[in-house]
């Protein structure tokens, strides 16, 4: 059965709740005449250029990326000025230009960069405030056929009263109805699984292909014409076929919140000769058609620096939801008001449960209770005689502040103590400009910024070669005190082998580093979920671990910076520290390095209530699984064995995995420190983390220096009272030698 469908059956007709409906054809046709001046264009690309070029973290990098030992993860090589410099600016529309400008960021595969151009002219404004998106007929699931081969399913992404009203001209909805069990066979002539990692990548992409396939699964129905500026081509004759033989091919909806046509005269609407909606028909739709979804996007648009110098995210009002999931947080011992942070003591199976949405709360109210979430589950699950192994999941997390994330991460896994450490490249513009504190390693103090821009090293990417800052900490002394006095009075720590996290591939920024960081230091066992079932290519755990800076700080700090913000009102962010997770290994950043996942679950949608079984069932399964077995391709994780002694303080290991999948129960590998110290594993020893005892901080050096003061007083009354008296005695003694002298003479 195969039927050809318009869905947009009018230009523009306005909706009930503001939402406006445009038809793809007349939609290209007026966006294309909007022409910005040559000129204007030039110099956007200009300070574009230069800029990139004077603050972006990995611009040398990209033009000659490392290898991975991953042969099927490549590292595209990008010379942004020189791809900047290819796009034609004359008789440019201001959508073509937004779509060169992003092919060339999709090239990096940085997920952090992007643009907003908001005000070059007029419509430029009116298309960024208008959330402007596609929006397909159907949404997708997958779900395993009848012999277990992962298959792709749709259902109608429309509520009944719309279906209702449409049933007779739109048997687009019958045919989905009716094949809501069939598996898709194709869409648009590509496998489905095909067409999805597809989808968009010309203009927005990310290195990790299953992060990327699960942030496109869950988005794909919602995307902002801003961040994926499609063809006219991807938003019509859009098809569906069915392994049941039915299909169906329609138009995209492309709808906004603002009538971004204003020169349109809409009274005379009904005059179109495909509109075919009657009249009755129409002023019902004005009132019930509120079927249309969020519009979300991902990752976050913005961050800035708080007055604590913590990075925190600007969130838009359409980002507090995540895909239509309604989750309940029943049974959920602690969560964060906004429900990005949840755990629970699961006793029925014998489990210590953290949810992880996102590291971005709004405001700083809503930081501390989001720090005193992690401290209240911490303390719940250290409770009384709870040994119960601890499982962290993950969710299409976006990131957020680096301090929350490091901060969590030494909460769920107490033997991975570590600090964050970044570098940024000495570009001229970077010395003369920047104006952040940074804390030393080697005491964690503040170092000066003129002898920590011009302490630089040369490093060589092959043919390509930059100066780069000695590493320095991104550290939150509040909350790594917090955390110290934390893990000091933990009863019960967790051993690596007994800490699962989930991640579905899009763990993004701070989520990143905190996976990241865990898998290098051994802290526990990483289980990929979600992600492209029809790929074997390498399942890295995350993705993007990199703090960003935005156009609001950059302008402060470069003229490019400032014209694009003041004379264009562009926004922008990306990279503009390196991370790495050691200071003496700072040849290649963490945003290069592919962290593959323990193991794989076969589980290809969001974590949800409905769900939470598969999850822990998985969990039991891998934990009784490591008690014998390991990774073979995680050698940082060890079986923690206390037999294992060795003659450095404060120095722990185990068993190491071995070639055969198995721990090596004959040989002891040291790898975790006690509180207060790092592994080092270069040396295989522990190293003093200074900022720990810092962390003690004024409040610890006051009390210690009062005391101190306290006790030198003490002893100077002492030895003035003792000195006193003995000048009284001999003072005595001289009278009565005085006397006698008297007497005798």
């Amino acid at each position: 059965m195969s039927i050809k469908l318009n869905l947009i059956f009018v230009f523009l007709f306005k909706l009930s709740y503001n939402i406006y409906i445009y038809q793809p054809n007349l939609f290209f046709e007026y966006v294309e005449k909007e022409i910005v001046d040559k000129s204007v264009l030039d110099n956007i690309i200009k300070k574009l250029s230069d800029g990139f070029e004077e603050a972006y973290a990995f611009y040398t990098l990209s033009k000659n990326p490392p290898k991975t030992e991953y042969p099927d993860i490549i590292h595209n090589k990008v010379d942004i000025k020189e791809e900047l410099g290819k796009i034609n600016t004359k008789n440019k529309s201001f959508y073509s230009f937004l779509q060169d400008v992003l092919k060339v960021f999709a090239k990096i595969k940085d997920g952090h960069t992007s643009i907003y151009f908001l005000e070059i002219n007029d419509f430029t404004k009116a298309f960024y405030y208008s959330n402007i998106s596609f929006y397909l007929p159907a949404v997708f699931n997958i779900k395993n056929d009848s012999n277990g081969i992962p298959k792709m399913y749709s259902k109608p992404n429309i509520n009944n009263t719309l279906n209702n009203q449409f049933k007779d001209s739109f048997n687009i909805f019958k045919i989905i109805n009716s094949s809501i069990n069939s598996p898709i066979k194709t869409i648009n002539g590509k496998d489905p699984f095909e067409f999805i990692s597809e989808f968009g990548a010309e203009f927005r992409e990310i290195r990790n292909p299953h992060g990327s396939f699960t942030r496109k699964f869950n988005t794909i129905n919602k995307v902002p014409l801003y961040l994926m500026p499609l063809y006219k081509e991807n938003l019509t004759n859009f098809t569906i076929v069915y392994e049941n033989k039915k299909k169906f091919t329609t138009d995209l909806f492309i709808i906004s919140d603002k009538n971004i046509f204003p020169k349109y005269n809409i009274t005379s609407i009904k005059t179109f000769n495909n509109f075919i909606l009657n009249s009755n028909i129409y002023e019902k739709i004005l009132n019930d058609f509120i079927f249309i979804p969020e519009i979300k996007e991902l990752p976050y648009k913005l961050m800035k620096l708080n007055k604590y110098g913590q990075f925190e995210f600007t969130l838009d009002s359409h980002i507090n939801s995540l895909n239509g999931t309604s989750m309940s947080w029943n049974d959920w011992n602690y969560s964060t008001p906004d429900n990005f942070f949840k755990c629970r003591v699961d006793k029925k199976n014998e489990l210590n449960v953290y949810f992880i949405r996102s590291f971005a709360p709004g405001d700083n109210s809503t930081l501390l209770k989001f720090i005193e979430t992690i401290e209240q589950c911490v303390k719940l699950f250290d409770k009384d005689e709870n040994n119960f192994k601890t499982i962290l999941i993950t969710n299409m997390n976006g990131g957020g502040y680096v301090d929350l994330s490091e901060f969590l991460l030494q909460m769920i896994s107490p033997y991975s103590s570590s600090n964050f450490y970044t570098s940024l490249r000495a570009t001229k513009a970077i010395k003369n400009n920047y104006k952040e504190v940074v804390n030393e390693i080697g005491n964690c103090k503040d170092i000066s910024q003129i002898d920590f821009l011009n302490n630089d090293k040369l490093i060589n990417y092959g043919n390509e070669t930059e100066y780069i800052t000695s590493p320095f900490i991104m550290v939150s002394k509040f909350l790594r005190k917090t955390s110290d006095e934390i893990r000091k009075s933990l009863k019960h720590k967790k051993k690596p082998t007994e800490i699962i996290v989930f991640t579905d591939g899009f763990s993004f920024s701070a989520t990143s580093m905190l996976i990241k960081y865990l898998q290098y230091y051994g802290g526990g066992i990483v289980v990929g979920y979600f992600g492209n079932p029809k790929i074997n290519t390498t399942f890295d755990s995350s993705l993007s671990p990199s703090p960003i800076i935005n156009i609001y700080q950059l302008q402060n700090w470069n003229q490019n910076f400032r014209e694009l913000r003041e004379k264009y009102k562009i926004l922008l962010q990306f990279a503009y520290y390196q991370s790495f997770v050691e200071p003496n290994n700072i040849s290649i950043p963490l945003e290069f390095k592919v962290t593959p996942v323990d193991e794989r679950m076969e589980l290809y949608e969001n974590f949800n209530e409905s769900n939470y079984h598969v999850f822990v069932e998985k969990a039991k399964e891998i934990f009784a699984k490591y008690q014998k077995k390991c990774s073979k391709i995680n050698k940082n994780l060890v079986l923690f064995n206390n037999s294992c002694i060795f003659k450095e303080k404060n120095i722990h290991g185990g068993n190491p995995c071995g070639d055969n999948g198995e721990w090596n129960t004959s040989s002891c590998v040291p790898s975790y420190c006690d509180n207060n110290y790092i592994f080092n594993k270069k040396t295989g020893k522990c190293m003093f983390d200074n900022c720990t005892i810092l962390e003690r901080n004024l409040f610890f050096y006051l009390i210690n220096s009062v005391l101190f003061l306290s006790i030198l007083i003490v002893i100077g009354m002492i030895i003035y009272g003792f000195s006193l008296c003995c000048c009284c005695k001999r003072k005595k003694n001289i009278h009565a030698e005085n006397q006698l002298l008297d007497e005798d003479y």
